[in-house]
């Protein structure tokens, strides 16, 4: 991992307590522990659970700080003697590649020999990035595999991750969270070999989730959503759709947004702008216990996600996925993988972008009678039962890496 812990990406901690849950042998490695970098004090419990056995690798400085150069060459002219024509074919693709992966070359002998000193046979990263660019470079040069799952922005923003098409190529396994990813990778990179390319859901323990008889904390009906608050996630048109529910209809409802982020003060703009007051807010960061206790009393999840200009997007929200566990119909876009989460019998998918779609949509599901309600939230829970079950997919996960 790049980063641990980080407050979004419970899917990675689920996944790797659910490998240990299974009896796999796995070491956390993490170059850089960011519990103090995070813009919320908000850590989950499970995570504080893991960081109990993360091994955070030594910042680079603290590698080099003794007589840098001289441990560098040292540690690449072993490497060299280990295995002279798999480290030439390592440092002449490096050269290859250019001045940022040719620097992480000549500082991945330090990760290399904290991998090796563990026993390390293999390495699976999270996102395509830095440390999958290391995972891949030291793979050149010793005889430690590995390979990778992409989620979003890694794969969708042009140019974010170095040599992308060469750590396809040269992985164990590659691993998508959907067909969408899948497609979109090998539109991308033609020359792939489509069959080393597997899908792998992010996945929730499905027993942590059971559907309950939905307690209002009030007399109005309960619209949740939960994500940062960043523009991809589409709050600005829950807002939007907001308003024109109350404008247009006698519905009484609440709107809460669970999440920070940097669009907090655009979204308090247009809640002031709408008069919605009272009727939408912001409550900040959660933990897990408060989320589950939010989930329980709503009536509909709403996360209306959309693409930015620059191309970030969602792969398939987890938040979406533990709304339709707790059996709460759910609301999304045409975005990404979303469509292979839910479909008409499990929920309503609406155009992005498109504010009076939304209210349309969160009208007709806030009309329903409780009994239709509970019959649209138990297909969305089947749905997850079937293929978006922590347990089955790290079984998935599991096989691939042992096999």
């Amino acid at each position: 991992l790049d980063f641990f812990p980080v407050l979004s990406e419970t899917f990675i901690v689920r996944e790797i307590l659910e490998m240990q849950k299974q009896q796999n042998h796995i070491t956390v490695f993490a170059r850089q522990n960011s519990a103090n970098l995070t813009c919320s004090e908000v850590i989950h419990s499970d995570t504080k659970k893991l960081m109990k056995n993360v091994t955070y690798l030594p910042s680079l400085s603290e590698f080099t700080e003794n007589k840098p150069w001289i441990r560098i060459l040292g540690l690449h002219l072993g490497s060299f003697l280990k295995n002279p024509l798999k480290y030439t074919k390592a440092f002449g693709f490096t050269l290859r590649a250019g001045r940022k992966v040719f620097a992480m070359f000549v500082l991945s002998v330090f990760y290399a020999k904290e991998l090796l000193k563990a026993d390390i046979n293999h390495v699976h990263v999270h996102f395509a990035l830095d440390s999958c660019t290391y995972a891949l470079l030291i793979s050149m040069y010793t005889n430690i595999s590995y390979s990778f799952t992409v989620h979003a922005h890694d794969i969708f923003i042009p140019k974010l991750a170095d040599v992308l098409e060469d750590k396809f190529r040269n992985a164990r396994y590659a691993i998508c969270i959907s067909e969408y990813n899948k497609n979109y990778v090998l539109t991308q990179f033609p020359a792939l070999d489509p069959e080393r390319i597997k899908i792998v859901h992010c996945g929730i323990d499905v027993s942590a989730f059971t559907p309950s008889v939905k307690v209002p904390h009030s007399t109005k009906l309960n619209v949740l959503s939960i994500g940062r608050l960043v523009e991809h996630k589409g709050f600005e048109y829950l807002v939007k759709a907001c308003h024109i529910l109350k404008e247009n209809t006698k519905i009484e409802f609440i709107c809460t947004i669970i999440g920070e982020g940097k669009e907090r003060i655009i979204l308090e703009g247009l809640i002031s702008n709408f008069n919605l007051e009272g009727t939408v807010e912001l409550v900040g960061s959660r933990d897990q216990s408060q989320v589950m206790k939010a989930l329980k009393s709503c009536d509909l999840f709403v996360l209306p996600c959309v693409t930015e200009k620059r191309g970030i997007q969602d792969g398939i929200p987890v938040s979406l996925m533990e709304a339709m566990a707790m059996g709460t119909p759910v609301i999304s876009t045409r975005v990404s993988g979303i469509p292979e989460l839910i479909n008409d019998v499990s929920g309503l998918l609406v155009e992005p972008r498109n504010s009076e779609e939304l209210a349309a949509a969160m009208e007709s599901i806030l009309r329903l009678s409780p009994a239709d309600k509970s019959h649209m939230g138990g297909r969305g829970r089947t749905i997850i039962e079937q293929d978006f079950n922590i347990e089955k997919e790290v079984q998935k996960l599991s096989h691939l890496l042992t096999n």
